[in-house]
């Protein structure tokens, strides 16, 4: 061992850590003569700017293309009242078609654009509606009552609509 207890292996650690000091002292002194940070591109803050707009507008307009309208379900009740509504309608109309011309017509299109729910078929000195909404059928014939057809159709509605 030399004299002093300094090893070679001391010397190197100790000149090591004096020429880290040194690297370190010079980084320090560069930093302080280093340019200021760049700006951000004009370009960039643009596009920026045009992406925040239109995921803003996105957002607030809901486009269906992104945004799909939801379906709305209806209860039974409610589309069973709908149905019977639609019917009348029909019925009111064929009765019309029948005190101005003297006859029923031949099909619903003399009355109005049917809707794809009715079918209409004359029978002897009458006709006949059926109504259908999936497992849902109703019939309606010249000779029924349309108040007991219709029922309470009318305050079912009223209630689905907050009415």
């Amino acid at each position: 061992m030399p004299a002093g207890g300094i090893t070679p292996e001391k010397l190197a650690l100790a000149e090591a850590v004096a020429r880290v000091r040194e690297d370190d002292q010079a980084r320090r002194a560069a930093g302080a003569a280093a340019p200021p940070p760049r700006r951000s591109s004009p370009v960039l803050l643009g596009v920026l700017l045009l992406l925040a707009a239109g995921g803003g507008w996105i957002l607030a307009a809901r486009p269906a293309w992104l945004f799909p309208p939801v379906a709305v379900v209806e209860s039974p009740e409610v589309r069973e009242a709908s149905l019977r509504m639609t019917m009348f309608v029909m019925a009111r109309r064929l009765g019309g078609y029948r005190t101005a011309r003297g006859v029923w017509p031949d099909s619903l299109r003399e009355v109005a654009t049917p809707p794809a729910t009715l079918r209409y078929s004359r029978t002897g000195e009458g006709w006949r509606l059926e109504g259908h909404d999936g497992a849902l059928h109703l019939t309606l014939t010249h000779t029924d009552s349309l108040p007991l057809f219709v029922g309470t159709s009318y305050q079912v509605l009223a209630r689905r609509s907050g009415r």
